[in-house]
This record gives structure tokens, C-alpha cells and sequence, in this order.
């Protein structure tokens, strides 16, 4: 079919020719085009065709994870900064909210939330919460309402490396105010727990059409 379409379209030869299947896009050369997309977007606009890339081939993970990791530290930095400020920078009722915003984007991003759990878990003719557990998510643990260093706790994170950044603050700060290294460990492991299931997903998809 390559050849076929080679040869029946001479202003193509010399150029990369990428076959996919709508129905089917973790197949052929989706992925492929997926990333010749991404790389050839001019630098300002990459962040947003990465973003808005719906596959999830695994370069399509890496390439959404690294401009992911690039957001961690303006983020933490914006809430370390509110935390410290008596004006609401954010304008919401918590830093706590403002880092669980940007981790269910991470969801997002990688097609983790509720109602694609929901669909993949019909595919294998389980409930999301039986998909969940066969598969060991972690990362619905994000889309939890609760402190961010008990989030830590629950995703098996809290270290004593994390401790001795948690401790200060929960010691000197009873409303649970969230410092500048607690917000990056947090991001940074809310984001490893999405690439780490999106992969387990995929794996999983992967055998279905085998």
C-alpha cells in the first residue's frame, strides 16, 4: 500500500508517507505522524499541538511528559509565592486545589480520567473500579479532595526525604499550607503516576489486537 501510494503520487516520492487506520490509531504510522506534527510546529506553538495530540503511542507519552515537567516548577513556584503573599495570586480557596487542577490535567493529558477509564474498562467487560484495581492504577488517587501531603502518603511517596520538607510546614502552618518542595515532589510524582498507568494501559490495548 505504501509502495501503491508512492508510485501513484509522484510529488509525494522523496517524502515520508505515513499510512494510519482511524479506527485503529495505535496501529501503522499514527504515532509516526503524531510526532512529525509535534516536531515540525514552530518552538511557541509545540506546547500546544503536544497538548492537544488525543494518541498515546509511547513517544507520544515522552513528548507530552517532557513539556509536563517544564510546567512543574512555575506551578510549585506560584503556589510557594501565594502561600507566603496575603493576596490571592490564584484566586481560589486553596493552594491545595490549584495543585490537584494540575494534576487532573495530567489525567487529561494522558486520557486517565473517569470517563476514559469507563471506556476502557467496558473494552474488557469490567466495571472502572474492577479495571482499576486488576490493572493497579495509582493515579485516580489524584482526583481525591484531601491534603496534599495525605495524597503523598496514599501514593506511597512520602519518603523521609519528603518528611523533612513536609514537617516545617506542618508543624508552623495548621491550615495545611503547601511549601515550594512539597508542590514539586507532588507534581513530580502525580505526573510519574500518569505515565506509569497510561503505559499499563497501553499494554493492555496493545494485547487486544494481537
Amino acid at each position: 500500500m505504501r509502495k501503491n501510494c508512492s508510485d501513484s503520487l509522484p510529488k509525494s516520492r522523496g517524502r515520508e508517507l505515513f499510512l494510519i487506520d482511524n479506527y485503529e490509531p495505535q496501529l501503522y504510522d499514527f504515532g509516526k505522524l503524531a510526532m512529525a506534527i509535534i516536531h515540525q510546529s514552530p518552538p511557541k506553538k509545540k506546547e500546544a499541538a503536544t497538548f492537544g495530540m488525543c494518541l498515546s503511542t509511547e513517544d507520544v507519552i515522552k513528548a507530552k511528559e517532557e513539556e509536563l515537567k517544564k510546567r512543574i516548577w512555575k506551578t510549585a513556584l506560584m503556589v510557594a509565592v501565594t502561600e507566603a503573599s496575603p493576596i490571592d495570586f490564584l484566586g481560589i480557596l486553596s493552594t491545595d486545589e490549584y495543585l490537584l487542577k494540575e494534576a487532573h490535567f495530567y489525567r487529561e493529558q494522558f486520557q486517565l480520567t473517569d470517563a476514559h477509564l469507563e471506556k476502557y474498562a467496558s473494552a474488557e467487560g469490567k466495571t472502572k473500579q474492577e479495571f482499576v484495581e486488576c490493572k493497579q492504577l495509582k493515579s485516580t488517587i489524584l482526583s481525591h479532595r484531601a491534603k496534599i501531603p495525605m495524597l503523598l502518603n496514599m501514593l506511597g511517596k512520602s519518603n523521609p526525604k519528603v518528611n523533612f520538607i513536609l514537617l516545617p510546614v506542618l508543624t508552623a502552618v495548621t491550615s495545611g499550607a503547601v511549601s515550594f518542595g512539597t508542590g514539586m515532589k507532588f507534581l513530580r510524582v502525580a505526573l510519574n503516576v500518569a505515565v506509569e498507568d497510561v503505559r499499563k494501559i497501553n499494554r493492555a490495548m496493545k494485547s487486544y489486537t494481537r
